[in-house]
């Protein structure tokens, strides 16, 4: 009995190993980001967002300039019809399997309010179909991870 727990622990411990080896790079992490990080936070010592800037994370309640300073400039940005909302549309790939997320951010009156994620898997070379996620039932402060695949923390 004893050794079945070891190996039924044993197993756990290898996929926990595996599934961290395949964490896809940091969503926009390059040098300028950091370099806009840095400077947002020394000009805004006291900004209400900076715990989350400084992890690279966005949060609903973020005005553009903090979402630029936390994640970049978006790949777009276009706004609705009626001009009341502004898209920006941000793209994270894992180098390792070649699966990819679109995150497509929502901002009314400057604020973010939603996003949508879309995460494209690639099987045996070929793109399959999209799974997607959207954050508009959530009733809690989420925040999306700069540190993987669409992370979505509730």
């Amino acid at each position: 009995m004893l050794w079945t727990s070891r190996l039924v622990l044993s197993s756990c411990l290898i996929l926990l190993f595996i599934a961290c080896a395949h964490t896809p790079k940091a969503l926009n992490d390059d040098l300028t980001v950091r370099q806009m990080r840095d400077e947002y936070l020394r000009d805004h010592p006291d900004g209400a967002y900076n715990f989350y800037i400084a992890k690279g994370e966005v949060v609903r309640g973020m005005n553009f300039l903090e979402v630029s300073a936390s994640w970049g400039m978006p790949e777009t940005r276009r706004q609705s019809k009626d001009k009341k909302l502004e898209y920006w549309t941000y793209f994270s790939s894992d180098e390792i399997s070649g699966d990819w997320s679109r995150y497509t951010l929502t901002f009314e009156k400057q604020l973010l309010m939603d996003w949508h994620v879309a995460r494209h898997f690639t099987k045996n070379g070929e793109l399959t179909n999209a799974t997607t996620a959207t954050d508009a039932t959530s009733t809690s402060t989420p925040k999306v991870s700069s540190s993987g695949l669409g992370s979505t923390k509730r």
